[in-house]
C-alpha cells in the first residue's frame, strides 16, 4: 500500500504509509454479523440556491433567458442528490496512517471490545459504567465518529484540528462532549451528522446570540448507533452557553461537567423530537444548548 497524499487524519503526519481503517471494526462486523448491512451515503451540491433565486428569478421570463436557465441548472444541482450504497464492510477510511491504525487505534479496539459487546447485547447498561469504562468508551466514540465524519459526504465541516487534539490528549477537545444512551428503534448500524442546535435561554440571554441559523456549521453533532446503543460526539463552542442534555437519556462520557447542565427528566422527555424516525435521530436532536 502506498503513502498518504494528505496528512493522517489523527496524527497529521505527512507521507506515512497508508492504511485502510474499517470505520466499523472487523471484529464488530464479525461478532454481530453486520458485513452486508447496506449503507446509503448521500452527496448534496454545496451552495445557496435562495440567493440564486433572488438574483435571477426576479428577471422577466422573456429577458436574459440564459440566466434563468442557469438558475434552474444551479437549483437542480443543489437539490439533486447522488446516493451511493455500500455494504458496511466497504466503509473504509483511507486517510489514516498505518502507524495509527495498527498502534493506538488497534489497542483501543481491543480494550473496548468487551465493553461494547455487553452494551450492545444488553447485558450492560451505560448507567453501570465506572469512570474508567466511560473514558474508554468516550475515546472509542471519538475515534470512530471522526473516522466516519471525515469519510461521509457532508455539507458540514469538522475542524481538522479536532481529531488531532483527540489524538494528542486522548480526550475530547475543550468544546466537545461525548454522550451515550440506550434508544429503541435503532437498526444494526446507523449514523447521523447535523449542525442543528436549539437553545433554552435564561432571562438575561440575548436571543440573537443563539439563533441556530447564525451558528457556524462547525458546531456539529456526530451520532452513531449499534442496535440500541447510541453514541454522540457534539461540539458547541458558543460563549456563555453549556450543553443541555436530558437526564436519563444522555449519559455524559466526557468526564468534565463544566459545560454540561442537566435538565429535569420530565421536562426532557416532553421535548424529545417525536417526528424523528430513528432512536439515534431522537437521541441527537434532543440534545440542546442552554444560553445565559
Amino acid at each position: 500500500m502506498g503513502s498518504l497524499r494528505k496528512p493522517c487524519l489523527f496524527c497529521h503526519s505527512v507521507g506515512m504509509q497508508q492504511s485502510k481503517e474499517h470505520v466499523v471494526p472487523k471484529w464488530m462486523q464479525n461478532h454481530f454479523k453486520m458485513h452486508f448491512f447496506p449503507i446509503v451515503l448521500t452527496q448534496r451540491h454545496l451552495g445557496n440556491p435562495h440567493d440564486t433565486f433572488k438574483d435571477n428569478f426576479s428577471l422577466k421570463n422573456n429577458q436574459h433567458r440564459d440566466r434563468i436557465n442557469h438558475w434552474v441548472e444551479d437549483l437542480t444541482r443543489y437539490t439533486n442528490t447522488v446516493k451511493r450504497t455500500h455494504p458496511l464492510s466497504a466503509l473504509v477510511n483511507g486517510n489514516v496512517c498505518h502507524k495509527c491504525n495498527n498502534g493506538w487505534m488497534s489497542n483501543l479496539e481491543n480494550l473496548c471490545k468487551p465493553l461494547l459487546v455487553g452494551l450492545i447485547n444488553g447485558t450492560r447498561h451505560i448507567s453501570s459504567l465506572n469512570e474508567e469504562e466511560k473514558a474508554t468508551l468516550s475515546r472509542w466514540a471519538l475515534k470512530t465518529s471522526y473516522s466516519l465524519g471525515f469519510y461521509i459526504p457532508s455539507d458540514s465541516v469538522i475542524p481538522a484540528i479536532h481529531p488531532y487534539v483527540f489524538y494528542k490528549s486522548q480526550s475530547p477537545p475543550s468544546s466537545v462532549a461525548v454522550f451515550a444512551g440506550h434508544m429503541q428503534g435503532n437498526v444494526p448500524f446507523n449514523f447521523t451528522f447535523n449542525t442543528k442546535w436549539n437553545f433554552a435561554l435564561s432571562d438575561g440571554a440575548n436571543k440573537e446570540d443563539y439563533d441556530c441559523y447564525r451558528l457556524p456549521t462547525k458546531f456539529y453533532k456526530l451520532g452513531i448507533s449499534f442496535h440500541n446503543l447510541s453514541l454522540m460526539v457534539a461540539n458547541l463552542d458558543v460563549s456563555n452557553s453549556v450543553f443541555w442534555p436530558i437526564s436519563g437519556v444522555h449519559y455524559n462520557l466526557s468526564g468534565s461537567t463544566d459545560k454540561i447542565q442537566y435538565e429535569n427528566p420530565n421536562i426532557g422527555f416532553a421535548l424529545m423530537h417525536q417526528n424523528e424516525t430513528s432512536g439515534l435521530d431522537k437521541f441527537c436532536a434532543s440534545l440542546n444548548g442552554y444560553g445565559f
